[in-house]
Parts: structure tokens; sequence; C-alpha cells
């Protein structure tokens, strides 16, 4: 299964628009599967964006994964800040799309960082 960081942005925006101060025990996105979600989650746990649990389960024929989320980390809300805005969004996939196929995620958020501090900056002058 493959990242995708459409995916991590918006499960982070669905966590932080929560108004339970509860564990969040499931997460739905159109068009992702629970299992999609649930890897993905569990990505987001291991890189450090959000507090949580994950679990696998693996019988003779299947695999289950369950995740359980506590909350956004700091690092989890610097991330969500420099993609929330929808077209500094779009400009770093565009960016980064026409130059490499794919980057790390370190380097997602340095592009999604130039690119919030050019606007920032634009936005003084």
């Amino acid at each position: 299964m493959k990242r995708d960081m459409d995916l991590i942005r918006a499960i982070l925006l669905e966590i932080e628009a929560s108004d339970s101060d509860d564990y969040i025990r499931q997460i739905q996105i159109d068009g992702y599967s629970g299992e999609v979600i649930n890897f993905h989650i569990h990505l987001m746990i291991n890189a450090g964006l959000i507090d949580g649990e994950s679990n696998y389960y693996a019988t003779s024929t299947s695999f289950f994964h369950s995740c359980i989320i506590k909350n956004i980390t700091w690092d989890g809300y610097d991330f969500l800040d420099a993609c929330r805005d929808e077209g500094i969004w779009n400009d770093a996939k565009v960016k980064i799309k026409s130059e490499v196929s794919s980057v790390s995620f370190d380097v997602l958020k340095t592009v999604l960082a130039t690119l919030g501090s050019k606007a920032v900056f634009a936005g003084l002058g």
C-alpha cells in the first residue's frame, strides 16, 4: 500500500474538527476504505503526527488493523498548519510533481513551509 499525503492531510483535518475530547475511534473519509485509513493512521502514529494506539491482528485468512487516535501532536499541528490552506497545498503538490514523482515527508514539509513563508511575506508588502 502506498502512502497518500492527501489522505494524511484529510485525517488531520478530520481529527482537528472533531468535537469530542474522547479518543477518536472511527474516521470515515469518502473514497477510502477503513483498511486504508487505518494504515495511514498507523503511519501517522509512527511519524509522530498523532498520539494513539495501533494494533495488528492476523488470522489464518485475513489481516485486521485497529487504531485509536488520542490527539494531534505538536509536529502534527505544525504539518497541519503548513498544509491547511488549499491553495498552498495544491501548489506544493504541483511543484513536487513537476520536479519528481514523489518526495520524502521532510521535503514536503519544507516545500509547504517555503510556500507558506512566501505567502506571508507577499501579504506584508
